[in-house]
């Protein structure tokens, strides 16, 4: 499925994403530009490959799934292997700018193919691990990173639902009930009066 006329390099890395399709990265062309391919679980091509030909001369890759079906891909890159990440959708889409962790130099270079690795420390961050050179010591370098968390879109023209307005009570239920009290009050004060001189003889 990743065949193309540009050949495909040995530089390869693979992850399983939230959405359960599988990304593919790869170094891809004379300039081993790096490339992001998405497949689904039938190993069909689910997007168009993303050539990245500003990231060339890759030697290392590594991948690590983020939040939903997003992932961080690591690599070095370059005549001295500096190492650098992006972050990309689950359509293979960039989200996170080509991030260059480190410019190394003749003196900091590391003298094979430089390894790199990103682990996962929570969805939206990641431990990024890659190896250089100190006054001729190679030595292992560790980031941390966090990405920016995705933004939930709401549709335009959006009103909060209508809730039920209150039942609003009619006053009169209460009037009449007053009323009939005091009508009753009126009654057995005549009752008592009427008949008091005749208990009284």
């Amino acid at each position: 499925v990743l065949a193309s006329t540009d050949g495909v390099h040995l530089d390869l890395a693979i992850a399983v994403l939230g959405n359960g399709s599988v990304a593919v990265a790869f170094a891809t062309g004379a300039e081993n530009a790096l490339a992001v391919a998405i497949v689904d679980e039938d190993a069909e091509l689910m997007h168009a490959v993303n050539k990245l030909d500003n990231i060339t001369a890759v030697a290392s890759l590594s991948i690590a799934p983020l939040s939903g079906s997003q992932f961080v891909l690591g690599y070095s890159m370059g005549e001295f292997r500096s190492p650098g990440f992006t972050v990309f959708d689950e359509q293979g889409a960039v989200q996170v700018s080509p991030v260059m962790v480190e410019q190394l130099d003749e003196t900091s270079k590391v003298t094979n193919n430089q390894s790199v690795a990103v682990v996962p420390t929570s969805i939206f961050g990641f431990a990024f691990v890659y190896g250089r050179m100190v006054d001729t010591v190679g030595v292992v370098q560790v980031q941390m990173y966090g990405i920016p968390r995705p933004r939930t879109r709401e549709p335009h023209n959006t009103r909060p639902a209508p809730t039920a307005a209150p039942r609003e009570r009619s006053p009169w239920p209460a009037l009449w009930a007053l009323v009939i009290g005091f009508f009753m009050i009126l009654v057995d004060t005549t009752i008592v009066s009427v008949a008091n001189p005749a208990i009284k003889a």
